[in-house]
C-alpha cells in the first residue's frame, strides 16, 4: 500500500512526465519541417542548402525566394522530383517549402504555400529538371536586368492589370488594318464568343483583312482562365491504366500548343489570318505610341518592356469575375437560390448518371456529381468524330483534301505519346455558356445546339435512326480521322427520346451566366 507521500511523490512524477513529454511533442512539431527536410532532401542538399554542383544539384540559397514569389517557379519547387515524389502529405510538403523559404531565403515576402497549391501541381510530372530551372533562372535573370535598367516599368496592382487587359481586349488599334480587337471575335455581349452570323463565314472568324479565315471555330473565352498548363502526364482523376494519350491535358487553342494562358493571349495578334501584326516588337510599339496606356507602362522605353506586363494584364482580364462568374441557374439552383423545373432536374440526371448518357466522361472536372464551381470539362482531348466542315474548307483556302490532325500538331506531342496516336483528337471545351455561343465544335460544322445533341445521340441509335444531319438533309459528314473516334466512350449510354433530349437540353441551357440569360430563346 503506498503511503500519502509517496502517492503525492508519485503524482509531481507523473505531471513532471507529462510537461516534459508535451514539450517534447510541442518542439518535435515545431522542428517537423527541418527533420523533414534533412530526411527528404539532405540526399541531395547539404544543411545549408548548399548543392553538389557537380551533379547538376543547384544551391538552395541562390533562387529559392525568386522561384516563391513567381507563379512559374512556385510550380517547380512543388513539382521537381525531390519534392513531388517525396512520402510527404501535400499539407506537410506546403510546410516544408515554407519553412525552405524563410530559412533559404530570408527576408523574401512571399505568398505562403498552401495544401491547395501543391495538390494543383504536385501530380504535373517534371520532365527535365534542369531545363525547365534553366529557362526560370533566364527568365529571373532578363527581369532583374530590366529592374535594374531605367526602362522598368511601373508595378500595377491586380485592378490596374485588370483595367489595363480590358482595354487591351477591346483594341482594334492593335490590329494591322486597325479594324480588330479581340472582343471582334470574342465578344463581351455573348459570352466572349463570335457572334457574327456563322452563315456568312462558314463557323470561323474574319481576320484584319476582312477575308482570311482559319480552319477553326473561334471558343468562348468564359472560364477559359481555369485551364491547367499543359502537361502531357496530368492524371488528375484518371482511371489506373489509362493510356498515355488519355493522360494528355491542358494548354490552349483546340490543340494546346500553347502551355500557359499569358502565352496564348499574344498569339492573335501575330497570326496572319487573325490580328496580322508583323512580330510583338510591332505590338509593343503600338501599345506605347498610344497615350491610352501612358499611366500602364510608365518607364517603358522598348518594345520589349511592353510585351510581358501586356501578357499578365490579358491574362489577368481574362481571369476575371467578368469572364469567371459562377451565377448560371445551375450555380444559384446549388446554392438553393432558385428552384429547378421537371425538365431541368431530369435533364441533371441524365448528364450526370453514366447508366444513361456518356455527357460526364468528358464534361466534368470534379470527382463528384453537383460540385460548386464544376467547369463542366475534364480538360483533356479526344476524337468524338465532329464532321468535317467542306463549307469552311472551301472559304478558308484550306481545300476539301484538308485534314486537321487536332492534337497530333502540338508541338510538344513529338516529345511524349506519338503524333498517330492523338491525331484527330480535339480539347474538350466547358459546357458552360453553350447554350448562347454556337456555331459549335471546333470547326463550327453546327449551327444549333439541337443539332449537336442529335449528332451524339447517333452513335446510341440503330438502323436509319437519327443519322441523318437535321442542319443538311443529308446523313452526317465524315470525320478526320475516324478509326481513332472514342466510340467506346460515344456508345456507353442509351439512345435518348425526344423528351429525354430535350430536358437535357434544358440542363445545358441552364449552365447560361446570369448576364447572358437574355440570349436563350
Amino acid at each position: 500500500m503506498l503511503t500519502a507521500t509517496q502517492l503525492s511523490n508519485r503524482s509531481v512524477s507523473t505531471l513532471l512526465l507529462c510537461m516534459l513529454l508535451s514539450f517534447a511533442s510541442a518542439k518535435a512539431v515545431a522542428a517537423k519541417p527541418a527533420f523533414d527536410y534533412l530526411l527528404h532532401c539532405a540526399g541531395c542538399h547539404l544543411e545549408d542548402g548548399v548543392g553538389m554542383v557537380d551533379a547538376g544539384i543547384p544551391d538552395l540559397n541562390e533562387h529559392t525566394g525568386n522561384f516563391a514569389t513567381m507563379e512559374e517557379g512556385r510550380a517547380y519547387l512543388i513539382r521537381v522530383p525531390g519534392s513531388s515524389q517525396s512520402p510527404l502529405s501535400d499539407a506537410d510538403l506546403a510546410v516544408l517549402l515554407n519553412w525552405m523559404v524563410d530559412r533559404f531565403a530570408p527576408g523574401v515576402e512571399a505568398e505562403l504555400f498552401t495544401e491547395e497549391e501543391v495538390t494543383a501541381h504536385r501530380r504535373n510530372r517534371m520532365h527535365n529538371p534542369p531545363e525547365e530551372r534553366a529557362v526560370l533562372v533566364e527568365k529571373i535573370q532578363a527581369a532583374s536586368a530590366d529592374v535594374n535598367s531605367a526602362t522598368a516599368t511601373v508595378e500595377l496592382s491586380a485592378a490596374q492589370q485588370r483595367a489595363f487587359g480590358q482595354l487591351l481586349f477591346s483594341d482594334t488599334s492593335l490590329s494591322r488594318n486597325g479594324n480588330q480587337a479581340c472582343a471582334s471575335c470574342h465578344d463581351p455581349g455573348r459570352a466572349f464568343s463570335d457572334a457574327r452570323p456563322a452563315s456568312i463565314s462558314a463557323g470561323a472568324s474574319f481576320g484584319s483583312d476582312d477575308k482570311s479565315l482559319g480552319h477553326r471555330n473561334a471558343p468562348a473565352l468564359t472560364y477559359v482562365a481555369q485551364t491547367p498548363v499543359f502537361s502531357m502526364e496530368d492524371l488528375t482523376n484518371l482511371d489506373r491504366g489509362a493510356s498515355a494519350e488519355d493522360a494528355i491535358r491542358g494548354g490552349f487553342f483546340w490543340d494546346g500548343r500553347e502551355p500557359t494562358l499569358e502565352a496564348q493571349v499574344l498569339t492573335p495578334f501575330v497570326n496572319v489570318r487573325e490580328m496580322g501584326l508583323t512580330d510583338l516588337n510591332e505590338l509593343g510599339n503600338r501599345v506605347l505610341d498610344n497615350p491610352v496606356y501612358a499611366d500602364f507602362v510608365m518607364g517603358a522605353t522598348s518594345p520589349s518592356d511592353v510585351i510581358e506586363p501586356l501578357a499578365s494584364a490579358l491574362a489577368s482580364y481574362l481571369r476575371s469575375d467578368a469572364l469567371n462568374a459562377f451565377d448560371s441557374r445551375y450555380d444559384r439552383y446549388l446554392k438553393g437560390e432558385v428552384e429547378a423545373t421537371r425538365k431541368e432536374v431530369v435533364g441533371m440526371g441524365l448528364f450526370f448518371s453514366p447508366g444513361f448518357t456518356s455527357c460526364a466522361q468528358c464534361h466534368q472536372s470534379s470527382t463528384h456529381d453537383y460540385a460548386a464551381g464544376e467547369l463542366f470539362t475534364n480538360h483533356r482531348y479526344e476524337n468524338i468524330g465532329a464532321p468535317v466542315n467542306p463549307q469552311l474548307l472551301a472559304a478558308s483556302g484550306y481545300g476539301e483534301d484538308y485534314i486537321d490532325s487536332g492534337l497530333a500538331e502540338n508541338p510538344q506531342i513529338a516529345k511524349g505519346a506519338g503524333s498517330e496516336l492523338v491525331a484527330g483528337r480535339i480539347k474538350v471545351p466547358s459546357l458552360r455558356n453553350v447554350a448562347v455561343t454556337g456555331p459549335y465544335m471546333h470547326n463550327g460544322v453546327f449551327d444549333e445546339l439541337s443539332t449537336v445533341m442529335l449528332f451524339y445521340n447517333h452513335f446510341n441509335e440503330t438502323g436509319d435512326a437519327g443519322q441523318t444531319n437535321p442542319e443538311t438533309g443529308a446523313p452526317w459528314q465524315a470525320a478526320n480521322y475516324p478509326d481513332q473516334i472514342v466510340l467506346e466512350k460515344l456508345r456507353s449510354g442509351f439512345p435518348l427520346s425526344p423528351v429525354q433530349i430535350e430536358a437535357l437540353t434544358s440542363f445545358l441551357r441552364m449552365l447560361t451566366d446570369q448576364q447572358y440569360e437574355h440570349l436563350l430563346d
